[in-house]
């Protein structure tokens, strides 16, 4: 297979939409809310600062503000790739770390000005990693039985930066992690289905994108924070104009209607408990739960105990680093036992270790795992 990789087509990309009016709705509603599903210490960290910022234009460029760490830390930003030597100049000298940021952002310049040339190990370029993640992602998807990656196309929307082509499609990092994602998911469970997919914490939305665009016939419930619901809402109608079910028709829900095949529906995470009484196909949280503590965890998973067919994990099982209150910590790590002990009703079909296109999946709390589990066949009626 010939691949062709063209990078630096960047501009000119499209603005997301700004709809302060939907954001102020969706503020309101959610500092009425109790307690357990307001933003946790992690998150509560970000929150003022990340009202600031959309309400000063943040959102037009959501995916390309690498300078912005809530927007980072909600994976919003396709950023382009950095050589940082900033580290070597910590270890060897600390008054040398400002001719450490000078050698990063000139190798970074000329890695872009040049994503052929061989400045990285082994000799690789930058389009020879993003050749080898694609080639591993599709490979990856291949032996799980999923539906191939070609079929996914990157919009320039919200200007993501790192976005490169190869054949037909554009593709970023992110979205070849997303792919993996669904991947391995797809091992378990059959998204050809008229399925009904509820994700809580789906930060602006990109893995639906990816499930959405395979299988449009499935339809999302997505639920979360104030300020990602917002970003999400306006990231994802980019894309799906005509399938968003906006906050604005959902947020005074008492009881989860009849949804139609395809739709994404939007609702704060101050919206979960009606999913009490609710069966559905798919819960899916990725990374989410472990910003949070162990009974605000304990909380969700309780609503969703015996109604959700299958759940979907992916996490640093032996949680986040701690922290006292006001800090970007979790207070009390949410670890591998909280999910066990909170899905009785549940058997693990698979427990793995969960990696990206080049490397182990990992964050700034650890590696990541995989957790895939079905209900217990006597508790599938009920």
């Amino acid at each position: 297979m010939s691949i062709k990789i063209a990078s630096n087509n960047y501009i000119p990309y499209e603005a997301l939409e700004d709809d302060k009016n939907l954001l102020n709705l969706i503020l309101k509603d959610s500092s009425e809310c109790p307690l357990e599903y307001l933003p946790t210490n992690f998150w509560k960290f970000h929150q003022d600062q990340s009202i600031d910022d959309l309400i000063n234009g943040s959102i037009f460029k959501l995916c390309s503000e690498e300078n912005i760490p809530w927007l980072v830390s909600m994976g919003a930003v396709d950023e382009k790739p950095k050589i940082d030597t900033n580290r070597f100049y910590q270890l060897k000298n600390n008054k040398k770390l400002e001719q450490g940021k000078l050698s990063s952002i000139f190798l970074t310049k000329i890695m872009h000005e040049y994503p052929d040339w061989g400045i990285n190990f082994y000799n690789t370029s930058l389009n020879d990693l993003r050749e080898t993640a694609f080639r591993v992602a599709k490979l990856y998807g291949e032996s799980n039985k999923a539906l191939p990656i070609e079929k996914i196309n990157i919009e320039n929307f919200g200007y993501p930066q790192d976005r490169f082509k190869i054949g037909n499609s554009y593709y970023t990092y992110n979205s070849l992690i997303k792919y993996m994602n669904y991947s391995y998911c797809n091992k378990f469970f059959n998204f050809n289905n008229k399925n009904i997919i509820v994700e809580l914490g789906a930060g602006i939305g990109k893995q639906i994108y990816i499930i959405k665009t395979l299988h449009p016939q499935n339809s999302f419930l997505n639920f979360d924070l104030p300020v990602q619901l917002y970003c999400c809402e306006q990231y994802l109608k980019k894309f799906f104009p005509n399938d968003i079910v906006s906050y604005r028709e959902t947020r005074e829900w008492k009881k989860i209607p009849k949804l139609s095949p395809g739709k994404i529906y939007m609702l704060g995470s101050w919206q979960f408990p009606i999913l009490k009484f609710f069966n559905f196909d798919l819960f899916w949280n990725s990374a989410s739960f472990q910003e949070m503590e162990p009974n605000v965890v304990k909380n969700y998973l309780s609503i969703i105990n015996t109604t959700a067919n299958n759940i979907y994990l992916n996490q640093n099982m032996q949680g986040m680093p701690t922290g006292k209150k006001g800090t970007l910590k979790v207070l009390k790590a949410t670890t591998d036992k909280t999910y066990l002990n909170s899905l009785s009703n549940y058997f693990m079909k698979d427990r793995s270790d969960a990696f990206y296109p080049l490397s182990r999946a990992k964050g700034i709390s650890g590696a990541y795992e995989h957790m895939f589990f079905e209900k217990e066949k006597e508790n599938k009626n009920n």
